[in-house]
C-alpha cells in the first residue's frame, strides 16, 4: 500500500472533488487540527483551535453550501480526505455581508472579526474593479502534514479559480496568511493589493497584539486579487 511519502504514488492516487456540506463531518477536523493549529494569525494570537471552530464552523457551513469548495482525497488509503480549499462567492448586491456580520462568541472570534473590519475599512474591491459583479473568494486552504509539499494545495486552488471562471466570477481575491500559500498565490499572477504586518500593528495599538515569532516566518497578510475575465 502506498504511504503518504511516496511521492510517485501520491501524485496518482490523489482524487480532486467538490465539496458539500455532507463533508463537513471530515473537513471540521482538518480545519480544527491542520489549519487551525498552525495558521500563522492563529499563532501570533495565541489562540487555541477550539476558541476559533465555532465561528469557522459558520464560516464553513457557508462555503461548502457554495458548491465551489474542493476537497483531496486519498483514495488508495480508505478515500481520505487530506486537503480543502473551502471558497465561496460574494456578489456585488451583497458586497457589505462581512462588513455587517453579526456574531456574539469567544474574545478570539471576535477580534478576529473586527480584524478583518479594520484591514477592509477603506477597501472596496468591487469599487476598485470596473467590471466586476461577483468575487470569488478563497476562504481556507489547508492540507494534513503528512502530505504536505506534494503538490496539492497548489492543485486545490487552481481547480477552485477554473470554478470561479466557469462560474462567471470576474476576479478572485484571498488574504494569503501563510508565507507558504503567499508563494502560491504570488506564482499564480495574484498580485498583493493591500498587506497587513504584525509588528506594525503592534506599534499601530502601542503593544504586542501579535506574537511575531510565534507566526514566523510569516510576517502578515497578503491580501491579493487576479482579474478571471482578462481586463
Amino acid at each position: 500500500m502506498c504511504g503518504p511519502k511516496d511521492w510517485l504514488c501520491l501524485r496518482a492516487i490523489m482524487e480532486y472533488t467538490l465539496l458539500s456540506e455532507k463533508d463537513w463531518d471530515e473537513v471540521e477536523p482538518l480545519i480544527k487540527n491542520c489549519f487551525l493549529a498552525r495558521e500563522p494569525t492563529c499563532l501570533a494570537l495565541h489562540a487555541k483551535p477550539e476558541a476559533l471552530l465555532p465561528l469557522f464552523s459558520i464560516v464553513g457551513d457557508m462555503c461548502m453550501n457554495s458548491g465551489c469548495s474542493y476537497g483531496a482525497r486519498d483514495t488508495v488509503n480508505g478515500s481520505k480526505l487530506v486537503g480543502v480549499m473551502l471558497n465561496k462567492i460574494v456578489l456585488l448586491e451583497n458586497k457589505d455581508a462581512d462588513k455587517n456580520f453579526k456574531y456574539d462568541g469567544t474574545p478570539q472570534e471576535m477580534f478576529k472579526i473586527e480584524l478583518i473590519k479594520e484591514v477592509y475599512k477603506d477597501i472596496d474591491l468591487f469599487d476598485d474593479n470596473e467590471g466586476v459583479e461577483s468575487i470569488f473568494e478563497f476562504v481556507a486552504l489547508t492540507v494534513d502534514p503528512e502530505y504536505k509539499g506534494k503538490g496539492i494545495s497548489r492543485k486545490l486552488v487552481e481547480l477552485s479559480e477554473e470554478k470561479g471562471i466557469e462560474l462567471g466570477c470576474q476576479l478572485g481575491k484571498v488574504e494569503a496568511s501563510n508565507i507558504i500559500t503567499q508563494h502560491i498565490w504570488s506564482t499564480m499572477d495574484y498580485k498583493t493589493f493591500l498587506s497587513f504586518d504584525f509588528q506594525e500593528y503592534n506599534k499601530k495599538k502601542g503593544k504586542e497584539v501579535f506574537d511575531v515569532a510565534a507566526a514566523a516566518p510569516t510576517t502578515g497578510w497578503q491580501c491579493m486579487s487576479k482579474r478571471f475575465d482578462g481586463k
